[in-house]
């Protein structure tokens, strides 16, 4: 005996006659998404119930289904798509590489051009001596907080 049911387990896509049959699959070409079938040769992702074709949409944050506006450089920031080759994504906040960095979830303007790295919260004139201080100054720091909590 067969038993037939009106949804589909995500985790065991099938399909027979439109309606989803557990535990087995029938066809490469089924997926579910949320308890419905879908078509697996015209969408290929599923975003919060929804079937989408990944080669043109991104699934942003789980839930929320945006277009690709730069092609295969777009990338997620929260809600917002953004063009990752160029611009980042900081704390949720989209911003262009050029002029800014994100130092721990905060945008800091480049106030050294490229040469702009971050030391904790705060930017500095990046050169291989500044990094090592400033990674010692971060241990050290950290040392004195762990042994004064």
């Amino acid at each position: 005996m067969v038993l037939l049911y009106s949804a589909c387990s995500d985790t065991t896509p099938s399909r027979y006659n439109d309606y989803c049959v557990l535990p087995r699959t029938y066809g490469p070409y089924t997926g579910c998404c949320k308890g419905q079938v879908y078509d697996r040769r015209k969408y290929s992702g599923c975003c919060d119930g929804k079937a989408y074709n990944s080669s043109s949409y991104l699934c942003c944050s789980g839930k929320y289904l945006v277009y690709k506006q730069y092609g295969r450089y777009s990338a997620c920031c929260g809600s917002q798509v953004y063009k990752y080759n160029s611009q980042g994504c900081c704390n949720g906040q989209v911003y262009d590489r050029s002029y800014y960095v994100c130092c721990r979830g905060q945008l800091k303007r480049r106030s050294y051009g490229s040469r702009t790295g971050c030391c904790g919260y705060d930017t500095y004139n990046y050169n291989n001596q500044v990094n090592a201080i400033c990674v010692t100054a971060l241990l050290i720091l950290r040392l004195y907080e762990v042994t004064m909590a």
